[in-house]
């Protein structure tokens, strides 16, 4: 994420040619703050085809960082009602594999007890096969996020934006 800190519009603007067909950019529980990932985001959109954006309210470690910031809201955390929502960007809303994930757990009995004592989840997107399907769905081109079975959500405050909601899944 340090990447799209850093970089700067005129850097894009003057090598055009570095824009690769069929390139996606992922980001998976950025820490990054809400407001620098927004007014960034556009200069990755002008080398990739497309931008991903995976979020969770449930993840801890993102919830812990936005109060050592004084209560700025983090990229990938859902401080709101409502997760980050920018042009160009597909947000999926993974907070519905959370519970899901939990009770997958209860069955390992100790493991369960133990893992809900350190999971911070913010490691969801590594750990949980539903995103890594997800992931890799995007990587082998299937761009939608509604055909990859994401429902989509009417953003609250304006109901132009959309976010897409990652439904659970029964884990096989």
């Amino acid at each position: 994420m340090s990447l799209l800190i850093h970089l700067k519009k005129r850097t894009f603007r003057d090598h055009a040619s570095m824009r690769t067909a069929g390139s996606r950019v992922i980001f998976a529980a950025p820490d990054v703050d809400r407001s620098v990932f927004e007014r960034r985001v556009g200069i990755l959109r002008a080398f990739a085809d497309g931008v991903t954006l995976y979020v969770s309210q449930s993840d801890r470690a993102l919830q812990v960082s936005r109060q050592l910031r004084g209560g700025r809201g983090r990229a990938g955390d859902i401080s709101g009602e409502e997760p980050l929502m920018a042009a160009g960007v597909d947000t999926i809303d993974t907070s519905p594999l959370a519970a899901g994930w939990a009770d997958t757990l209860q069955n390992w009995n100790f493991l369960s007890g133990l893992w809900n004592r350190i999971d911070l989840g913010h490691s969801y997107f590594a750990d949980h096969p539903q995103v890594q399907k997800d992931i890799a769905a995007q990587l082998k081109g299937e761009r939608d996020p509604g055909k990859r079975g994401h429902e989509p959500i009417a953003g609250k405050q304006n109901p132009e934006h959309r976010y897409w909601r990652m439904k659970l899944n029964p884990v096989r």
